[in-house]
């Protein structure tokens, strides 16, 4: 009888020790997932500068960075300081944009 009963007892602490095991995987994973999503989902740059005065436009077929910073960039600015404030308001890497995007720019 003693022995049955460890038995048991060994297995309910192994039964408990997966169901803990599952449920510290779960919560991982979560976080993990949260974390994840914010980064992809939020970009810390963009949201900064929303606060400011800033326009957004949308980028068109065959738009580079430097062809929209020389349709919005200030009359007395460098167009290539110009070109490397989009890229980064807009967390924009490698001078990479596609059709569709938006973008801040400055006002």
């Amino acid at each position: 009888m003693e022995i049955n009963y460890r038995l048991k007892r060994a297995h309910r602490q192994a039964v408990l020790s997966r169901q803990r095991r599952r449920a510290a995987a779960a919560v991982v994973f979560a976080l993990l997932t949260a974390w994840l999503l914010n980064i992809s989902l939020f970009n810390p740059t963009a949201i900064e500068a929303a606060d400011e005065s800033y326009r957004q436009i949308c980028v068109r077929s065959g738009d580079t960075l430097w062809t929209i910073a020389s349709r919005y960039k200030p009359d007395d600015g460098d167009i290539r300081d110009f070109v490397r404030l989009l890229a980064d308001t807009n967390g924009v890497e490698n001078g990479v944009i596609r059709a569709g995007q938006i973008l801040l720019l400055p006002q």
